[in-house]
């Protein structure tokens, strides 16, 4: 995790909670400066078909959305900002309401084959089409089915954290990205989905029938494999091998820091 992002997060409260549960908490580094994407975050994210948005209501109320479209429709502009152009969706334009009071904003990226996430802290603004020509240029998407913009949208990075895998299910898809010409429940943007065995029973589980195929969403999925054996071992893991343990979690007494069980090259943890 960035030192930044530490910072952000390692609230007194946080601290409070780890000396609870632990007997001590992790000492909170000094504040740097904002941090930078290198070129691991960057080719993540350009390499993205969707995204989580969070933003906040002006009572401080939480509110998380899906963003989706083509690969790299979310555009790294430099090393420290974002963009995206925003298009017709079910017109109640929450989100961007939102950033008229508080322009804070938690992204939240999935790779679910790779069993990678990137979670992205920033400041949002809207921009109309016509206050920045060149942004407008940039954050254009070349597909002929997207049509025209309603506003773009720019972030600027403050932290970011590279997330633990345990827990996320791999799932291999066929990319097939569209825009539909009515507003979101009509189709608005399709993705197929194909070759993919869950192996959990609190993914997209037929309330009926856990072995159905048709979901309300329109996308064929093969049956779940619900069986004793699959939840013995757990999320995403697959016969004969262990997934990670990312339940053991210990203190270092000399550098005072996380000795998390989780990190691996692209990064560590936290929840």
């Amino acid at each position: 995790m960035t030192q930044h992002y530490l910072h952000r997060h390692l609230t007194p409260a946080v601290g409070e909670a780890q000396r609870q549960a632990y007997g001590q908490s992790q000492a909170v580094p000094p504040a740097p400066e904002s941090d930078r994407l290198g070129a691991k975050e960057t080719a993540f994210i350009q390499a993205r078909d969707s995204f989580y948005l969070a933003s906040l209501t002006e009572t401080g109320a939480p509110y998380l959305q899906h963003r989706g479209g083509p690969v790299g429709f979310l555009k790294v502009l430099d090393d420290h900002t974002l963009g995206f152009a925003d298009y017709g969706g079910n017109r109640q334009l929450l989100t961007t309401g939102h950033l008229r009071r508080d322009p804070r904003v938690a992204l939240f990226l999935m790779d679910y084959g790779a069993r990678r996430r990137l979670k992205i802290d920033g400041e949002a603004a809207v921009v109309s089409l016509e206050g920045d020509p060149a942004l407008r240029q940039r954050l254009w998407l070349d597909e002929p089915e997207a049509g025209e913009p309603e506003r773009l949208f720019r972030i600027q990075v403050e932290a970011f954290d590279w997330n633990c895998p345990q827990f996320i299910t791999p799932v291999t898809r066929r990319r097939s990205w569209r825009r539909g010409n009515g507003l979101c429940g009509s189709a608005s943007r399709s993705l197929s989905t194909s070759g993919s065995r869950l192996s959990i029973p609190f993914a997209n589980l037929r309330r009926t029938n856990p072995t159905v195929e048709g979901t309300a969403d329109g996308i064929s999925r093969p049956p779940l494999d619900v069986s004793a054996e699959s939840l013995a071992r757990g999320p995403g893991a697959q016969p004969g091998i262990q997934p990670p343990n990312c339940s053991s979690r210990a203190l270092s007494g000399a550098s005072n820091s996380w000795k998390d069980c989780c990190e691996t090259g692209s990064g560590s943890t936290t929840s």
